[in-house]
């Protein structure tokens, strides 16, 4: 019904990366105990960003409670140029869209690094079934000469597993041919899959896997 229950971070406040304040949150997922875990950083993508910039894992209990973070600016395992996008596999694991390093990382929830994968192109918003198909809406891919040169933006679908990606979904929408292609993705129970598209104005793209 809308009733706020829980608040993380002080609004007007903004954190230095190692303590329950966050900084730029840009995605939050909660696993199977309900502990919650929030991308935080969204400037490390940029060109020329400096040192202690803010690209990390914040990880909270049920209630709110600070636990830990993991990660720094950078693009060695484990580190992060705007953790951008987030999930569990059916695995218990969090995957993250890396975004300004062109890659996903998979992390134990622990903190634990796994491995990565980069056939993914720009991760900006990532969905997983519970048969671990993954999602990957790529909204920056070519925007310039800096964003991942010789990529198409779109939807790329694929298994975790093998990390290679099968089926790449045109994300453009006629009606704003100078917006971007879909920044959010999700999948319903009918395999229908909609990109949110960052555009004047907005729109949804809904697609049908089949």
């Amino acid at each position: 019904q809308g009733e706020v229950l829980l608040t993380l971070g002080q609004p007007g406040m903004a954190g230095g990366g190692t303590t329950e304040l966050l900084n730029t949150p840009c995605d939050v997922v909660t696993d199977a105990d309900g502990n919650i875990y929030v991308g935080d950083g969204h400037g490390g993508q940029n060109a020329g960003a400096p040192p202690g910039t803010v690209a990390r894992i914040a990880k909270f209990d049920a209630n709110g409670e600070f636990l830990m973070s993991w990660g720094g600016l950078g693009s060695g395992p484990g580190e992060f140029r705007t953790p951008h996008a987030l999930d569990i596999d059916s695995q218990g694991r969090l995957v993250v869209g890396d975004r300004g390093n062109n890659r996903l990382q998979i992390f134990e929830l622990d903190g634990t690094y796994v491995s990565e994968l980069d056939r993914f192109s720009r991760p900006s918003g990532i969905y997983i079934t519970d048969d671990d198909v993954i999602y990957v809406a790529d909204s920056e891919s070519a925007f310039d000469a800096e964003r991942n040169p010789g990529w198409n933006p779109g939807i790329r679908v694929g298994s975790l597993g093998d990390g290679i990606p099968t089926t790449l979904i045109d994300g453009a929408v006629p009606a704003y041919p100078g917006g971007s292609n879909p920044e959010g993705v999700a999948v319903d129970a009918a395999g229908n899959v909609y990109g949110a598209v960052v555009s004047e104005g907005g729109a949804f793209l809904r697609s049908v896997m089949r």
